[in-house]
């Protein structure tokens, strides 16, 4: 199918993700009045600043690190500076596409005559995402109820074991490597899927395993830092709730960049337990001060940087091409001289 009968069709969806954006930023922030907005502008400092977009960087460079790794598996012409520009780009695409689709059509341009292959490996990139942001998260739970709580409920150790057997059995399927049959049409593609998957006991698949740990520590520290700016002070305790807001947003991927229920998941996990005891701020307006800054450095900054990109590429391309067609009639009038 088509890039532009993909958009078409997903336009429904852009609609409702609006909706859904406006529905989480007004439950999220309904309690927030204007000092609040004044004392979370107050509490932005110049080095947690400066260290956010540093953190926003090393993300995005092990991120193209990551993708390479996942081309170059799947025999894509996998050079870095094609990972990091795609990987921007793809940043770009998501803002002009409803639902985010244009995220999955950054590597068209990698190799024209596989096509749908590319879009398999972005989806591919994104179950390592997930499953990542699923593992620390389930991780960061079992710190707040053991770690934080000191007394945990029962319910919750109930909860937590039964995450774990889940997510034992999720790893024991991705890690057998014929497990997908393709009886189906539908299921030829998840086959196509499946054998693109670089698996976790092959060096490709442990380094991008690797370096999707090192990109969500990064994101999970970045928050963290985000919330002691605006107000809570314990960096262990902002730790978790990140990692558990983060494993949370991943099954309420609903909103435009995440706008709205970012703000909703912090505050929720911030508010919880003995972590509310820490704060020194109301957590609504932790919750946006946080969101914002990572919406900023995290999202709209990457994104800037790949549309100039494309644009300065684009420019490049439009004077090679124009070179090309002078010196192509040049040659043509030598030769009709001769």
């Amino acid at each position: 199918m088509e890039p532009a009968k993909i958009i078409e069709g997903k336009k429904w969806q852009w609609a409702g993700k609006i909706a859904v954006t406006a529905i989480f930023l007004y439950l999220a922030n309904r309690s927030i009045r204007g000092s609040d907005l004044t004392q979370v502008w107050s509490k932005v400092t110049f080095f947690p600043v400066v260290l956010t977009l540093a953190f926003s960087i090393a993300g995005f460079l092990l991120q193209a690190r990551r993708w390479q790794i996942i081309l170059a598996h799947d025999s894509f012409p996998s050079g870095y500076r094609i990972a990091l520009k795609t990987v921007l780009w793809g940043n770009t695409l998501a803002f002009i596409t409803p639902g985010r689709v244009g995220e999955f059509l950054r590597g068209l341009e990698v190799d024209t005559h596989r096509k749908g292959d590319s879009v398999i490996a972005v989806i591919v990139e994104k179950a390592y995402i997930v499953g990542t942001t699923a593992l620390i998260g389930l991780l960061c739970f079992a710190g707040n109820i053991f770690i934080v709580q000191k007394t945990p409920r029962v319910n919750e150790v109930v909860l937590l074991c039964m995450i774990i057997l889940l997510a034992l059995f999720v790893a024991a399927v991705f890690w057998k490597r014929d497990i997908v049959k393709e009886k189906h049409a539908f299921m030829k593609y998840i086959a196509r899927a499946w054998k693109m998957f670089p698996r976790l006991y092959t060096f490709a698949g442990q380094r991008a395993l690797l370096y999707s740990l090192l990109i969500h520590g990064i994101l999970i520290l970045q928050t963290a830092l985000l919330f002691r700016m605006f107000g809570s002070t314990d960096m262990l305790v902002n730790y978790l709730a990140a990692g558990q807001a983060y494993a949370f947003m991943i099954f309420i991927p609903f909103s435009i960049a995440n706008i709205g229920i970012r703000e909703y998941s912090f505050a929720l996990f911030l508010s919880s337990g003995a972590i509310a005891e820490t704060l020194e701020g109301p957590v609504s307006s932790i919750s946006l001060g946080a969101s914002m800054m990572i919406l900023g450095a995290n999202i709209f900054f990457p994104a800037f940087v790949g549309l100039i990109w494309e644009l300065v590429d684009s420019r490049g391309r439009g004077r090679d091409g124009e070179g090309r067609k002078t010196t192509r009639r040049r040659d043509d009038a030598t030769t009709r001289r001769h």
